[in-house]
């Protein structure tokens, strides 16, 4: 995933930044560097900020397995 698709499913989800760090309780300045592909995020927090935007969307979150299902849980809230 692009690392403008990151900002912009966030940012279609309604969500800032800020607001995402809260949810996922990853620090907002991290959430920034991933999006800019600064830096990459474990699998298991792309899932915690997959499930906080499936929330956000009023969605039920999806339980990955791998990055590549995190990436489509991504794009199929933003549907």
């Amino acid at each position: 995933m692009s690392s403008s698709t990151r900002a912009l499913i966030r940012k279609q989800s309604g969500l800032t930044q800020r607001k995402l760090a809260k949810l996922t309780g990853i620090h907002y300045s991290l959430i920034s560097s991933w999006e800019n592909g600064d830096i990459e995020f474990s699998p298991e927090r792309v899932a915690k900020i997959g499930s906080a935007i499936a929330e956000q969307l009023g969605r039920i979150p999806v339980m990955p397995t791998t990055s590549a299902d995190v990436v489509r849980a991504l794009v199929e809230a933003t549907a």
